[in-house]
């Protein structure tokens, strides 16, 4: 009896090694690499000792609410040498939310055992290592954050709002979490709703309400702080070109090495970009709407395919979408595919992106026991370490060796089958097999 007693708190100190151990080397073994905190530290210079303002002033890359976490750090240590460790320590504390979470979501909501939630914890912690040199020196973890919160709260909450605003809240940080947060509408209204009108009409009404809320904030803040310099900083992301470490660049990557005069790089936005007589201009343009159009069509696809199998239903309260299990394995699921779309198809993909995959992967291979899967995702973060730490300074000078573009072509060919992989299991399982998860 006393031994059973027991068990939580040593399975509970098992979890905090897990964590600790891998963050450990991450904080004290990873050297600093390419970091992103002396820019931070500037923006927060220049707003809190000179007292300019962002988006006016000065330029700053990310939306408004990201500021406070900027200055936050700056008010510790106003030195740079002090400054980044104080930032290191936000995004460890960002860092310890996200697995408090991700424990949360395997005891709580899926009913892991012991044994199944410390394998989620293992795996996760093994991929943070693939991306350590980027995991405390960005704010990537906040999108994560996000993504765990709206897995968590998924059919446990009684408003509409306190579902979607962990996503809205990043979103006016870093813009990804939009991109899923229609999935969530959907499906919040798909259980909410008794019938196909309503809930087609209550998912339009949010969407306005959501994106529209977003819209007026930026608006306002625009207005009353940065005089028009928070809209041209939007735009001016519209201006970037073909990031080299994107899928799209990866042939011209392999074409720079037989006509270097036609492909060459242009940075801009802290990262390399394609450039040259070698990259139609057509190419680039493509690169920029067809990602979005991809997401737009698999959102109405799947959004339609919904609808008529509620419209198949006998009666309007047979519909098994609500607060079970299966809600938050369909909801967890849907959320990974959407991160791994925006990965695959965007044409900026920066070595921090793959940050936001690293909770919901892991879920998803435990879950399924996807061995293959879970194989070919640690490959994935092995090649990011390697792509990142190892060779990736040789394309600030200018030329990047053969190695850096073989494990380039590796990784991008390994995220890409990974989607194929998720994405075949999630339509397989969900949506050939049964119209949806019934209800625990």
């Amino acid at each position: 009896m006393q031994l059973l007693k027991n068990r939580p708190s040593t399975f509970a100190w098992a979890l905090m090694a897990v964590f600790l151990v891998s963050r450990g080397l991450i904080l004290f073994g990873y050297s600093t690499y390419m970091p992103d905190s002396p820019f931070f530290w500037y923006d927060a210079h220049q707003a809190v000792f000179n007292g300019h303002r962002a988006y006016r002033d000065f330029s700053f890359t990310y939306l408004p609410l990201t500021l406070p976490f900027v200055y936050l750090p700056y008010l510790c240590g106003k030195f740079l040498h002090h400054y980044a460790p104080w930032m290191k320590l936000e995004m460890f504390l960002v860092d310890i939310a996200c697995f408090r979470l991700l424990i949360l979501i395997c005891r709580r909501r899926l009913g892991f055992d012991e044994r199944r939630t410390f394998a989620v914890a293992a795996i996760s912690s093994l991929f943070a290592l693939g991306v350590g040199h980027s995991l405390y020196d960005r704010i990537d973890l906040f999108v994560a954050l996000s993504l765990l919160g709206s897995v968590y709260l998924f059919g446990h909450v009684r408003t509409r709002l306190a579902l979607y605003l962990p996503s809205l809240l990043v979103t006016l940080m870093k813009i990804v979490p939009v991109f899923w947060l229609p999935v969530l509408i959907v499906l919040d209204n798909a259980r909410r709703c008794s019938g196909t009108r309503e809930w087609v009409r209550k998912t339009v009404r949010d969407l306005i309400v959501c994106l529209g809320g977003a819209t007026l904030f930026c608006v306002a803040y625009d207005r009353l702080w940065s005089a028009g310099g928070l809209w041209a900083t939007l735009k001016s992301h519209g201006w970037r070109g073909i990031q080299v470490e994107s899928v799209w660049a990866t042939p011209f990557m392999f074409f720079r090495k037989l006509a270097p005069n036609k492909v060459f790089f242009i940075k801009s936005f802290g990262s390399m970009h394609l450039g040259g007589p070698g990259v139609p201009e057509a190419y680039i343009a493509l690169s920029k709407v067809a990602g979005f159009a991809l997401l737009v069509v698999a959102l109405f696809a799947w959004a339609r395919w919904l609808v008529r199998a509620r419209a198949g239903l006998k009666k309007s309260n047979a519909w098994p979408l609500a607060t079970g299990r299966g809600a938050t394995e369909y909801v967890a699921s849907a959320l990974l595919l959407v991160v791994l779309l925006l990965l695959v198809s965007q044409r900026v993909l920066s070595p921090q992106f793959f940050i936001w995959a690293i909770y919901p992967l892991a879920l998803h291979i435990v879950l399924w026991q996807a061995a293959y899967e879970g194989a070919i995702s640690v490959l994935l973060y092995a090649l990011c370490f390697v792509n990142f730490r190892h060779d990736y300074v040789r394309l600030l000078d200018g030329g990047p060796g053969n190695i850096f573009l073989i494990v380039l072509a590796l990784r991008n060919a390994t995220l890409v089958w990974l989607f194929v992989l998720v994405a075949s299991d999630f339509i397989t399982r969900y949506h050939l097999t049964k119209p949806l998860p019934e209800e625990a």
